[in-house]
């Protein structure tokens, strides 16, 4: 298939143009294939020519002294535009001046081409001077544009030496190329030479510059070699212009100017890299080698965008790379983790099956760090960038690779970990990179955990890892790491000491010391279940339980110590291993035990278990609470024996280990137990309230132990707000064997002792009330409650009434004798009628109490008689200290009643 045409334009001053009917400048001649849109908007704008103003100023009237202007630009249509523009001398009228600039349109399919050989763009023979109107309008289509050979690398110095292009002015004009079609900057030049030789002198060097530019950044590259001032022109980057032309302080300050007759360039950028601009230098001439970095550049940059392709700052690094690759390693040692960063961010792009170059260069570098490494030639461990590069390698390398990639990345973290002070920054940053590749994560540390030899290196990444811990949430992060990475380790003795110690730190800057310990606690608990009969990991667990029960211990106080705080800590009191006193101080120790035996009391009916005479009774108290009781937060040991911390079950078979404590631990806990019991006396809670008033001296002996009834009774109508409270104890003691005689047919004497001193001290108005009192004696409670209730509203807790009551047929058969004696004596008198005889003390008119009238009947009694003799058959148990005893006389003075009938 043929190539795509070449096509031309001419454009001079003519009798007429293509697209004005009268003379003047306009397009003379075309070739077919040029669109006349196409020539006005693209090819007009740059058919301009003015004359050098040293020519001018002088009178130069010979055409051949003044300077041709080669323009080579790419339309923005994708074509490649090379033009030249000529001074002719006057015009065909002889009265005007004219120039002439022919074209050449490259079209896009055959840009590139000329792109490669800078020589078909600046050393083109097959421009015309001159247009004859004979000639005709049309040109011809080219299939090819001759020119001549490149120049040699002894012209191209020659050249150089001749313009004062050194080292230093070459490196900065072609970083100014390059940044210069990046941006909307220009480049101004101006050379030391005469203005006719200006052109060919700056075609020359273009043609050096040119051969020194990647193929992204000639595709957008434009430049012109004869312009009388600086201007600015678009897609034009490159422009030389009249000695003269570049004034300080003008608008070229925003631009690059070199102004080689004055030597005033641009100021180097301060810390700029030059590893590509020393390439171009040194490979100017060995166009073969500068071309194969250009291939391997353009394979590295493959897929990025193009304002990346075209950057100097990328060919910056990828010729270091590059020549890295070589075997120079010098930029390489001083930029290493730079280099390999870059190196990773273009093969991320494409991958290394599309970039094998790239791949194998830094398999290269990887190898040949692992064995310097290892010989011990390294001078330094390798720098926290690189070794981070080489970590995010993994993710890009080959699977045949990823072994050995593993392999060196240990080695590498291994010598920052030896020596005496480990560096910790690098180490940190190694980790940092770590935590992005997750696989190999566990490859490093499963490696680690598993080598003695890298004993020290898992020590350091411990270490460096821990102190980056501060909250318990973090620490049980960090637990959950070890364990999916190196599970063993968390066995070993460094191991659990660096976890206790950060613990016990964070819990003492935690807000709530109790509330974070518990969440460790259970993550440890949850931990262990998932991993069962691993010795080492359960010391790990315990040695983490034990430190939050020593902080949590540390901050309660038992005399300011809160129900609340009481309950949180439950997970500790509840934890049977703790109570071997392992690992607790003495202080600690006793403050567990103390603070157990109030849980026990308070949670889980502890005393219930202590004072119910059997299994079946103790059973039937967790039915009938169970409901209102909520599950103990504890029991983790049970929890890890598999067992199910079922509640019922708990309460039925836990007891309160009364004979494990001392009279002193037990007075300290009944103290603790009734200060959290204000306040919240219900129904659960009454085996409790029975516990707290239980003397629990071991001077007692056995199970039946005296109970401070009175002070019980009292201590709940002090804490309650109505009587229901205190009836619905009552209710319930009424059926409880602690509060009943062995067979439960009677109540035992001391509680209903303080039944009746209760109710005469402390609720003295209780049982007058009727409807409280048919409630506490309802037929379905037991008899001898209703008894004892029904005796001490009947007499009123008096001795007296007691006793009245007790003889009431001994006393109603004196008061009759009394009555008939009295009778006998009056009938005596009026029969003897000698005198009056004075009543007797014991004939005044009776005060009786019949059973008709007694408080069991009518609710209050009638009256009273005092015996003269203090015969109260009630034993002293019976009687309530502090009752006043009755009257021992009646009343002297008579008053009239009606006797009772017998």
């Amino acid at each position: 298939m043929a190539a795509d045409p070449i096509e031309q334009h001419y454009y001079t001053r003519g009798r007429e143009g293509l697209f004005q009917g009268g003379e003047g400048f306009d397009t003379v001649a075309k070739s077919p294939g040029l669109d006349p849109s196409f020539i006005r908007k693209t090819l007009h704008p740059y058919c301009l020519y003015i004359a050098p103003q040293e020519l001018i100023r002088r009178g130069e009237l010979d055409p051949s002294r003044y300077p041709e202007s080669l323009t080579v630009f790419p339309a923005d249509t994708g074509e490649l535009v090379i033009g030249r523009a000529v001074f002719c001398g006057s015009d065909f009228t002889g009265q005007r001046e004219a120039v002439f600039i022919h074209q050449f349109v490259v079209p896009r399919s055959r840009a590139d081409e000329f792109r490669r050989e800078p020589a078909a763009l600046t050393r083109v023979t097959a421009f015309r001077s001159r247009h004859e109107e004979g000639e005709g309008k049309e040109l011809p289509a080219l299939a090819e544009l001759p020119h001549l050979a490149a120049s040699t690398a002894d012209e191209r110095d020659e050249l150089l030496a001749r313009l004062g292009v050194g080292e230093p002015v070459f490196k900065s004009l072609l970083a100014a190329v390059f940044t210069a079609v990046a941006s909307k900057k220009k480049v101004y030049v101006a050379l030391d030479a005469d203005i006719t030789d200006t052109p060919a002198l700056a075609a020359r060097l273009v043609e050096i510059l040119y051969g020194c530019l990647p193929m992204e950044v000639r595709a957008r590259f434009g430049f012109t070699t004869y312009n009388n001032e600086p201007q600015g022109k678009k897609n034009i980057d490159l422009m030389f212009v009249e000695k003269g032309s570049l004034r300080p302080g003008d608008r070229t300050g925003r631009d690059y100017a070199f102004d080689f007759p004055n030597e005033r360039f641009p100021a180097p950028e301060p810390g700029a890299k030059d590893a590509f601009l020393s390439l171009a230098w040194e490979w100017r001439n060995r166009p073969d080698e500068l071309g194969d970095f250009f291939d391997f550049a353009e394979e590295a940059l493959e897929g990025l965008p193009a304002a990346e392709r075209g950057s100097l700052a990328a060919y910056q690094e990828l010729a270091a790379l590059y020549r890295t690759g070589r075997g120079e390693y010098g930029r390489y040692e001083m930029e290493k983790g730079d280099l390999l960063a870059a190196a990773l961010r273009y093969l991320r792009v494409g991958g290394y099956d599309r970039k094998p170059r790239l791949n194998e260069l830094i398999l290269a570098l990887l190898r040949a760090e692992k064995a310097a490494d290892a010989a011990g030639e390294a001078a330094s461990p390798l720098p926290g960038p690189a070794l981070s590069a080489f970590v995010d390698y993994y993710e890009l390398a080959p699977a045949e690779s990823r072994d050995e990639l593993a392999e060196a990345v240990i080695g590498f973290m291994d010598r920052l970990a030896a020596g005496n002070e480990p560096d910790n920054q690098l180490l940190s940053d190694a980790q940092a990179a770590l935590a992005r590749q997750p696989e190999l994560t566990r490859i490093v540390f499963g490696r680690i955990g598993m080598d003695i030899r890298y004993a020290s290196l898992q020590e350091a990444l411990l270490a460096e890892r821990m102190n980056k811990v501060k909250s318990v949430k973090e620490l049980q992060e960090e637990i959950v790491f070890w364990a999916g990475h190196s599970f063993d380790s968390l066995g070993l003795p460094y191991f659990v000491d660096a976890f206790r110690v950060k613990l016990r730190k964070a819990l003492l800057k935690s807000g709530d010391q109790t509330v974070a310990g518990e969440s460790l606690f259970r993550f440890c608990s949850q931990l262990y279940r998932a991993h069962p009969g691993n010795r080492g990991f359960g010391t790990f667990c315990d040695s983490l339980e034990t430190e939050t029960a020593r902080v949590v211990l540390d901050s309660l106080t038992l005399d300011t110590c809160t129900y609340a705080e009481l309950i949180k800590a439950s997970y500790i009191l509840t934890e049977d291993r703790l109570f071997t006193g392992v690992g607790l101080t003495e202080e600690q120790t006793g403050k567990l035990r103390i603070l157990r035996g109030v849980y026990e009391a308070m949670v889980n009916q502890g005393p219930a278990a202590a004072l119910s005479s059997g299994k079946s009774q103790l059973a039937d108290i967790g039915d009938r609470l169970d409901a209102k009781v909520p599950v103990p937060s504890g029991l983790l040991a049970k929890e890890r024996m598999g067992a199910s911390p079922d509640r019922k079950e708990t309460a039925r078979e836990r007891r309160f280990p009364a004979e494990d404590y001392t009279d002193a631990e037990l007075s300290r806990i009944q103290g603790l137990v009734r200060r959290f019991l204000k306040g919240r006396i219900h129904p659960p809670q009454y085996g409790t309230l029975l516990f707290a008033f239980t003397e629990w001296s071991f001077r007692t002996g056995g199970e039946d132990r005296p109970v401070s009834y009175y002070d019980l009774l009292k201590f709940i109508h002090q804490e309650t707000e109505d009587s229901e409270d205190v009836d619905s104890f009552l209710l319930w003691s009424s059926t409880q064997p602690a509060f009943l005689e062995t067979g439960g047919k009677l109540l035992r004497p001391a509680y209903r002792n303080a039944l009746r001193k209760y109710f005469v001290e402390v609720d003295r108005k209780g049982l007058a009330d009727r409807k409280r009192f048919r409630k506490l004696t309802d037929e379905s409670l037991p008899r001898p409650f209703r008894k004892a209730l029904a005796d001490i509203r009947e007499d009123g807790g008096s001795p007296a009434m007691r006793f009245l009551r007790r003889n009431r047929r001994s006393l109603s058969l004196l008061v009759l004798l009394a009555v008939l004696i009295s009778a006998g004596v009056m009938l005596l008198g009026r029969g003897g009628g000698k005198g009056e005889v004075s009543p007797s003390p014991v004939s005044s008119p009776p005060l009786t109490a019949s059973p008709a009238s007694s408080p069991g009947a009518s609710g209050s009694p009638s009256g009273s008689l005092a015996p003269s003799g203090s015969g109260s058959s009630a034993t002293p148990a019976d009687s309530p200290s502090g009752t006043p005893s009755p009257s021992g006389s009646a009343s002297s003075s008579p008053s009239p009643s009606k006797s009772p009938s017998p």
